[in-house]
């Protein structure tokens, strides 16, 4: 076996620079980039850090103050303080919502114009059941839920038909 030795041509072109040599441009843009990127971001995130501790330190050492009243006294029943052991008078009629719907709800309804007739298809004017009431709904099982949990007993309701297309149910 003979080993030669490996001798350049003389007619090929020299060898180019490498890349580990010579950084390429674009990298070195490339690295300015990201290091500037970070920089911001760390300046940043210390930003926040110290304009939360120096905030904190300064309401420390504030006094508190002391918040305003939650109640408001003039909207209350009654609205002076009574004397010991007197009990406060109940309210008008006018004065208790309670009043107004606590007896028979059909009075409040609309009265059924002059000329119009029973809606047909639809329910009967006085009282309705719940169940009825939910049963006009889409989602009548969450509706009739609803209900139960308001304690609704019954729906009063009235009906009418005017004309051959117009119809109203008031409930």
């Amino acid at each position: 076996m003979s080993v030669e030795a490996h001798t350049p041509d003389p007619s090929s072109p020299p060898p180019e620079a490498t890349p580990e040599t010579a950084p390429e441009p674009a990298t070195a843009q490339r690295r300015r980039v990201a290091r500037t990127a970070g920089l911001i971001a760390v300046a940043a995130v210390l930003g926040l850090v110290g304009g939360t501790a120096v905030g904190y330190g300064i309401q420390a050492e504030r006094e508190p103050t002391p918040l305003p009243a939650l109640n408001q006294p003039a909207l209350a029943y009654p609205s002076k303080p009574l004397p010991k052991g007197q009990e406060p008078k109940p309210l008008s009629a006018a004065e208790d919502r309670g009043a107004r719907t606590g007896g028979d709800l059909r009075k409040l309804l609309l009265p059924r114009p002059a000329g119009a007739r029973a809606a047909e298809g639809r329910p009967e004017d006085g009282w309705m059941r719940v169940a009825s009431y939910a049963g006009w709904y889409k989602d009548e099982g969450y509706i009739l839920e609803l209900l139960n949990e308001s304690r609704i007993r019954r729906v009063a309701t009235r009906s009418w038909q005017t004309g051959e297309h117009r119809e109203a149910v008031v409930q």
